[in-house]
């Protein structure tokens, strides 16, 4: 029925810019019907040509559904933004497959799936969270791997976390193979990348302010044992604002 609809919407368009041009041989060529022969053309060029764009890439298959859990960022499939091929598309349905770092989306046909091309993604918002591509670079011996990275802090440093899933085996029937995600928490300061796993590790990479960042964590009851995640975001914060 949706798709039967969207036949319809697309043959009265047609009709409607063909009889925009007929309609532009017959009637007086002022400046007014001019433009507004153009922006009816525009818009509807723009926006077939912008679907075209972004129902690119190749059909998506779905993990093995014996697997307990979800391959995705969240298992419903959710609104979101992505920037893609130079154009910003809003609203698109989609799912982040944090298995294979991939962008997959809702055909036309609102049945099967594309899987976008990974190259021309520059950053998407799914959920609440936004997401940055990186290029493979490396510093202080430290390699970012191309992919898609969180924001979570955003100033002079910039905070990043890295999220995939894995799949663990199961062991049998009773123990089934499951999704697990694992979490890797990364801090770019000046030109530089650095992987942070504990407070003191943090502490080294941002060495400039350590006692004032040491003071900070006791008064704040940070605990980065229990609550890594925040603690990391409100110690970026907190650094930045010491380097304002």
């Amino acid at each position: 029925m949706w798709f039967r609809g969207k036949i319809i919407f697309f043959i009265v368009s047609l009709n409607f810019l063909a009889y925009v041009l007929a309609s532009a041989q017959t009637i007086e060529p002022d400046s007014a019907n001019r433009l507004a022969y153009s922006n009816v053309e525009g818009n509807f060029k723009s926006v077939v040509q912008n679907k075209t764009l972004l129902y690119n890439g190749r059909e998506y298959t779905m993990y093995d559904h014996r697997i307990k859990g979800s391959p995705f960022l969240d298992e419903n499939l959710l609104k979101g933004n992505v920037y893609y091929r130079d154009y910003y598309f809003r609203d698109v349905s989609m799912f982040y497959d944090m298995m294979n770092d991939e962008i997959v989306i809702l055909s036309y046909d609102q049945f099967s799936f594309i899987q976008l091309v990974k190259t021309n993604i520059d950053y998407f918002d799914l959920a609440g969270h936004h997401y940055i591509k990186l290029a493979t670079d490396s510093s202080d011996g430290f390699v970012i791997k191309t992919g898609f990275y969180e924001v979570l802090h955003e100033g002079k440093t910039l905070g990043l976390a890295k999220r995939i899933k894995k799949v663990q085996e199961g062991q049998s029937a009773e123990l089934p193979s499951q999704f697990k995600q694992f979490n890797y928490y990364i801090i770019k300061k000046g030109k530089n990348y650095f992987q942070v796993t504990s407070k003191k590790s943090i502490l080294d990479v941002l060495s400039d302010k350590r006692s004032a960042l040491s003071s900070f964590i006791r008064q704040q009851h940070l605990n980065f044992k229990q609550d890594f995640e925040p603690a990391f975001r409100r110690m970026l914060a907190y650094y930045d604002q010491l380097n304002h």
